[in-house]
């Protein structure tokens, strides 16, 4: 959300496309903020009012993995390396240090790994259909869901039912049948829209 307030200011304030340079401009100061707060803020849910509300208003602990994805599309794109990828995979094994341990930060190293050999791999049959690749198409929305709703659902019915399994499955059922809802109804829509605007000016 950062990133795009920020671009969509850019947008306005210099009546131009938006290219790839701005946005990864952006993410870059954006996740180098929220490792600051990272810092700043330290391990554990249980943190002061202030502290929690700035690691959440700024999505801190996370910035640097939407920097990472950005960056990865935009390699996909030109086919060239782009000294972004290290940095965002950097700040994000940190983060995850910072904030829990350092064996989340080990599985983040895997995790980030992985994603960036994909990414440079590019061909993974295992992703061009199925459903590796029906999550991918609805990941956004998905992303949107899962906590809103599928967190919620979950919870629910794991108290009436006493069975956790059964209630994620709820929660898993509810959060992607409403991602896809969204998908079909407004981001393919909202995509379309707005396409023209964003990308074609891309350099």
């Amino acid at each position: 959300m950062a990133v795009l307030s920020v671009a969509f200011c850019a947008i306005a304030l210099e009546e131009k496309h938006l290219t790839d340079s701005t946005v990864l401009k952006v993410a870059a100061i954006w996740a180098f903020i929220g490792f600051l707060a990272c810092l700043w803020a330290g391990s554990g849910e249980n943190l002061p009012m202030l502290k929690k509300l700035v690691v959440w208003a700024i999505v801190a602990e996370h910035a640097p993995l939407f920097g990472l994805g950005i960056a990865c599309f935009v390699f996909a794109s030109s086919h060239r390396f782009l000294w972004y990828v290290p940095y965002f995979a950097g700040l994000a094994i940190a983060n995850c240090w910072l904030r829990t341990s350092v064996h989340y930060a080990l599985v983040m190293v895997l995790l980030v790994a992985v994603f960036i050999v994909i990414t440079y791999t590019r061909n993974v049959v295992v992703l061009r259909g199925g459903p590796l690749h029906f999550f991918g198409t609805i990941s956004y929305s998905l992303y949107l869901t899962h906590n809103v709703l599928g967190v919620v659902v979950l919870h629910h019915v794991w108290l009436s039912t006493g069975n956790y399994w059964v209630g994620f499955c709820a929660g898993l059922l509810s959060s992607t049948a409403m991602a896809w809802v969204l998908y079909i109804a407004v981001e393919q829509r909202l995509t379309r829209s707005i396409k023209h605007k964003l990308l074609d000016g891309r350099q």
